[in-house]
């Protein structure tokens, strides 16, 4: 009976020390250890941190504005690439995959007010013969075979 009791107790413990761990997939996502991504998903919960942006917005006022959102922008690619790196050099998960998600967000976020905004009209420039090239790709392939 002692065996039993002992056998049965002993698998019971292991079970209830063995399943928690093992249902944790790597860190998950946010601090529960569910999501998507590098693992820690997007915010503390695991919730997307991007905020939703509208397909249409209309167009800035201000031209310090639209700067102030480049720089933005260029700053949150800049960490992105550089906790990528890091953590591709030094080996690690945290924290860098902690913040790499995020980072991911941030410049899509931006991204998509981007695109929200209306197309840039230039009459006076299209008046003097300059041309649209269409995307940036196109940009610079015309801009590179300029003899």
């Amino acid at each position: 009976m002692k065996k039993i009791v002992l056998t049965t107790a002993a698998v019971l413990l292991s079970v209830l020390l063995v399943l928690p761990a093992a249902a944790q997939r790597g860190m998950g996502g946010g601090m529960m250890g569910y999501g998507q991504g590098y693992g820690m998903g997007g915010g503390m919960m695991g919730y997307p941190i991007a905020p939703d942006v509208p397909d249409k917005l209309p167009a800035p006022k201000s031209q310090e504005w639209l700067q102030k959102l480049r720089d933005v922008l260029a700053l949150e690619r800049l960490s992105y690439a550089q906790y990528t790196a890091d953590a591709e050099k030094f080996n690690t998960w945290m924290p860098y995959h902690a913040v790499i998600p995020q980072e991911e967000d941030h410049v899509r976020a931006i991204e998509r007010l981007f695109a929200a905004y209306p197309p840039l009209a230039t009459p006076r420039a299209e008046a003097l013969g300059f041309a649209n090239d269409g995307n940036v790709a196109d940009l610079i392939q015309r801009a590179l075979n300029v003899t």
